[in-house]
């Protein structure tokens, strides 16, 4: 299935979108098993759309459930290092969300496209898969920088990930 052509329009090359709902690597997982209705594509961010030499996230879902609802969710697949993680999270979502020169997704075409919605009932989401987990404790100064630029909390789980439809990550 072709990627839809708001996707397109953003300046995301096809071959960096699947429709896909999971990714997984080096044994760490993170998978939407979608409910009846909800459309999930997988843009690949590192090594992919985003190009350039800053820290970047591994990947991009953009969904819609049956209702209607849409989320962005930005995923890293991460060793043990969870504050290269939280600035490869940061990173992208300079890019992603905030109005600046570097943006490429809310100046746009986005305006136009299928967008995503407000963080209060899910919006944006991201989630740092990790093999150890023990820096988590660590780093909450950090992942609260994020919450209070971005507005967008970081979820840290330690190997995998698995929810049922899009509605089954919230308050993950």
């Amino acid at each position: 299935m072709p990627p839809p052509q708001w996707i397109l329009d953003l300046g995301v090359d096809a071959a960096y979108v699947a429709h896909s709902s999971s990714v997984s690597e080096n044994g760490r997982t993170f998978v939407i098993e979608p409910d009846a209705g909800d459309q999930l594509w997988r843009i690949t961010l590192d090594g992919g759309w985003l190009q350039g030499d800053y820290r970047k996230a591994d990947y991009l879902f953009w969904g819609r459930n049956s209702q209607g609802r849409c989320v962005v969710i930005v995923v890293e697949l991460k060793g043990a290092d969870y504050g290269h993680a939280l600035s490869q999270i940061a990173n992208t979502l300079e890019r992603l969300c905030k109005r600046s020169e570097a943006n490429v997704v809310h100046l746009g075409p986005h305006r136009s496209g299928q967008g995503h919605a407000p963080t209060s009932e899910g919006g944006v989401k991201a989630y740092v898969i990790l093999s150890n987990s023990r820096q988590v404790p660590l780093k909450l100064k950090e992942r609260e920088g994020i919450r209070q630029k971005y507005n967008v909390v970081v979820i840290a789980k330690s190997r995998e990930l698995r929810v049922r439809g899009i509605n089954g990550l919230s308050g993950r």
